[in-house]
């Protein structure tokens, strides 16, 4: 199975800089992103519950309780790493609050814990200008004489 993802869309949220903290769980980075095409959530929701149907780990777990999958947030999908992430250096400098709103594209792949609960992890984060109408590289350069 395919476990990579990619995806392009708007940060909504981000603990990039600094990692979440929830209580019981070691500090993670999470980053959410609202897709550039809404229907990408859906897909992802489908191939995280097929991922997690062919995992061995979740068929086989003993745990006394199951935790609910961290996979999308309303219009956004869920990446988190206990990793710290290298970024691509135009974001790597900004605080958290400064990416949301950030047109990215996020590589990572699906994986799952040890109580057999799926999660998507990130180890790709930089900009994109890809397909976006009216959006301008600000490395292009301008010739002024075209105008």
């Amino acid at each position: 199975m395919n476990t990579v993802v990619e995806i392009q869309g708007w940060i909504t949220n981000s603990y990039h800089q600094r990692p979440k903290k929830k209580y019981g769980y070691p500090e993670r980075y999470q980053i959410e992103v609202a897709p550039k095409n809404c229907y990408e959530v859906f897909e992802i929701e489908r191939r995280a519950e097929e991922f997690k149907r062919l995992s061995d780990r979740f068929n086989h777990y003993d745990y006394e309780y199951e935790h609910e999958d961290e996979i999308t947030s309303g219009d956004s999908i869920i990446f988190q790493t206990l990793r710290e992430v290298q970024a691509h250096p135009d974001l790597e400098c900004l605080y958290d609050e400064q990416m949301i709103g950030k047109f990215v594209r996020v590589v990572g792949h699906f994986q799952t814990h040890k109580d057999g609960n799926v999660y998507i992890s990130y180890h790709i984060l930089e900009p994109s200008f890809a397909n976006i109408p009216d959006v301008v590289n600000p490395d292009e350069v301008i010739d002024e004489t075209d105008w």
